[in-house]
């Protein structure tokens, strides 16, 4: 019987999906890019209609039911640019979310109220790549750069990055500059950064990071700064996702960041950790690494007449 790999994508947004099914559409979701688009798609409008629930509620001034507010990874998120309010992650990857279906069937009115638009990075699946990858801070756009980290076969197929333990830093830490100039910033554009992790010994809990930075530099004149920093640039965020032990799959999910005017350039900071701190070392797994130009487009009554 040929699964319904759009139904189940649906069904696990709203929190129906058996475990089971949820092993077969992680499976599935790694060897079909196609399904993969429409499943970041799914996730995008399920944030979309969250933003848009939770502006209905602000406005009668009652708070969001429980049964619609979407769970979202543990985490600080910081930034310099105060004047823009983030879209709430909704269901940021198959570890995370649970949303009301009738919401995402009921409301079919809404979906260009967020235009996506892919943005070219440096192998992100890591097909192309073999090997031991740069290491330090980038030094120009269209590469990695990492601690110590290589291109290897996945666990499952293909070829992802692995991120070798440090001793020295809790993170593993994975970076590239991406030239944003052609992007043109505005206050309704946003930048979404999405990745696949993996432990090496689920017998350890993880920590995985994303973090964006925006620079007015241009891409080749991005100034090389400590990767610890907390910010560094015009606009920086920051996302945690802690998974606990016990769980040997691939853990998707994401970040939004403003793209106000001016920002040139972007760095993508990915990093991995054991948990807890201090323990033991080991490897992790990066996959499938995007970055999505999010553009909100006005509603009516906030159009200049």
């Amino acid at each position: 019987m040929t699964t319904n790999w759009h139904d189940l994508i649906q069904r696990y947004i709203s929190g129906t999906i058996t475990e089971a099914e949820t092993e077969a559409l992680e499976q599935q979701l790694k060897t079909d890019p196609a399904l993969r688009d429409w499943y970041l798609d799914a996730l995008n409008l399920d944030s979309a209609l969250e933003a848009a629930a939770e502006s209905a509620q602000t406005a009668l001034s009652l708070p969001v039911p429980l049964s619609q507010r979407a769970l979202t990874p543990v985490g600080a998120t910081s930034t310099r640019w105060q004047g823009w309010r983030p879209l709430t992650a909704g269901a940021a990857g198959l570890v995370i979310g649970v949303f009301s279906a009738s919401l995402v069937y009921g409301m079919r009115a809404v979906p260009d109220v967020v235009k996506h638009e892919r943005v070219t990075i440096a192998e992100g699946s890591f097909e192309g790549l073999s090997g031991a990858v740069a290491e330090g801070f980038p030094q120009s756009t269209g590469a990695w750069a990492a601690d110590h980290a290589e291109v290897v076969p996945g666990p499952d197929s293909g070829r992802v990055l692995r991120l070798l333990p440090d001793d020295e830093r809790p993170y593993s830490r994975l970076v590239q500059i991406v030239d944003v100039s052609a992007l043109h910033g505005g206050s309704d554009h946003e930048l979404e950064l999405a990745a696949s992790f993996r432990t090496s010994d689920p017998a350890h809990g993880s920590r995985y990071k994303l973090r964006l930075f925006g620079f007015a530099e241009s891409a080749d004149e991005v100034p090389t700064f400590p990767m610890e920093t907390e910010e560094s640039g015009i606009v920086t965020l920051s996302q945690v996702l802690e998974v606990p032990s016990g769980n040997p799959g691939w853990q998707r999910f994401a970040i939004k960041m403003p793209l106000p005017p001016g920002v040139k350039s972007v760095v993508l900071w990915l990093g991995a950790s054991t948990r807890p701190q201090p323990g033991p070392k080991v490897a992790h797994f990066v996959d499938d690494v995007s970055l999505t130009l999010n553009v909100r487009n006005p509603s009516q009554h906030e159009q200049t007449p």
